[in-house]
């Protein structure tokens, strides 16, 4: 039982792990776009 608990929670701090570099790298693309803009203008 204690091992499956384990488990989940190990499961939950790799999508945590997985969102969080998903947001960066979302981010990382909004600054590269904001950063580009200027160079248009």
């Amino acid at each position: 039982m204690l091992y499956q608990f384990d488990l989940i929670l190990a499961q939950f701090e790799g999508v945590n792990l997985t969102l969080t570099a998903l947001k960066i790298s979302h981010l990382e693309q909004l600054n590269s776009k904001i950063f580009a803009l200027p160079i248009w203008m």
